[in-house]
């Protein structure tokens, strides 16, 4: 299924790698509407998650497209760096708190550096 890129993990983590310009290009084409209450739905509230992310190496969605449901994604860079793509696990919040959530932080963290490193990505 197709969704906008705000509102889950593997789309902040592909906004979060663009260019500034790119960001603001994807701010003036999406309407910010909120799926769930935990819904991000202002572009300063978005840049902002985003900036967080580039820091933390992952993104998080808990609760913003679905209801009882959260995410976590984490960058695969190809060989010189760029982030072409995004790793992400997603289940019921309370599998989330079964397994613990830093815990499958650092398993997606984890497969996604693993694959950059067979896309020849050394950092």
């Amino acid at each position: 299924r197709r969704t906008q890129a705000y509102c889950t993990a593997l789309g902040k983590v592909l906004l979060a790698y663009q260019s500034p310009s790119a960001v603001d290009t994807y701010l003036a084409s999406v309407d910010l509407k909120p799926l769930t209450h935990n819904t991000i739905t202002s572009a300063e509230a978005l840049r902002a998650e985003l900036k967080k992310i580039r820091t933390q190496g992952y993104a998080h969605d808990n609760e913003e497209m679905l209801v009882d449901h959260a995410c976590v994604g984490a960058p695969i860079r190809d060989h010189t760096g760029y982030v072409i793509a995004a790793l992400s696990i997603a289940g019921l919040i309370d599998r989330f708190s079964v397994y613990g959530f830093d815990h499958l932080v650092i398993k997606v963290e984890d497969t996604a550096r693993a694959i950059s490193r067979d896309l020849g990505f050394s950092g």
